[in-house]
C-alpha cells in the first residue's frame, strides 16, 4: 500500500541483494522481478535497476557464478518480465521529463545500458 511504500521498496531491494548472495533461487528472483521497477525511493530504485542490468548482461554472456535472472531453462522464462520492467522504467523516465520533483529511478549510466539490453533481448528472444 501507499502507506508502506518505503518499507516495501527497501524489502524489494533486499530481495535483489539476496538473489545475488544466494544464487539461483527461482522463487526469490520471481518475487523480485514482479516488484520492479521501483518508483519512490531514489536510492533503492537506482540500486535495483542497475543490479538488474548487471544480472541481465551477465546472463546474456553466460557469466559464471551469477544468478540466471533470465530463467533457469533454455526457454529463458523471465525475458518477458525483464523487458516489461525495462519498458516501464523507460516510460516513467519519459513521462517525468521536466518535472523537477521527479524521482530519478535510474542514473545516467543505467539509461543507455537499459536501451542496449532491450535491443539484445529482443534480438535473442
Amino acid at each position: 500500500s501507499e502507506d508502506n511504500i518505503d518499507a516495501t521498496e527497501n524489502a524489494v531491494s533486499a530481495l535483489g541483494r539476496a538473489c545475488v548472495a544466494l544464487g539461483n533461487r527461482n522463487f526469490l528472483q520471481n518475487v523480485w522481478l514482479k516488484n520492479l521497477p521501483l518508483r519512490n525511493d531514489e536510492e533503492e530504485a537506482q540500486y535495483c535497476h542497475k543490479l538488474l542490468c548487471k544480472l541481465v548482461a551477465g546472463d546474456i554472456v553466460e557469466a559464471e557464478n551469477q544468478p540466471k535472472i533470465l530463467g533457469m531453462s533454455s526457454k529463458k522464462e523471465n525475458v518477458g518480465e525483464v523487458i516489461r520492467i525495462f519498458q516501464e522504467i523507460t516510460k516513467y523516465m519519459e513521462t517525468q521529463k521536466g518535472n523537477e520533483f521527479a524521482i530519478e529511478i535510474i542514473d545516467s549510466e543505467t539509461k543507455p545500458t537499459i536501451q542496449q539490453l532491450m535491443l539484445k533481448l529482443k534480438q535473442m528472444y
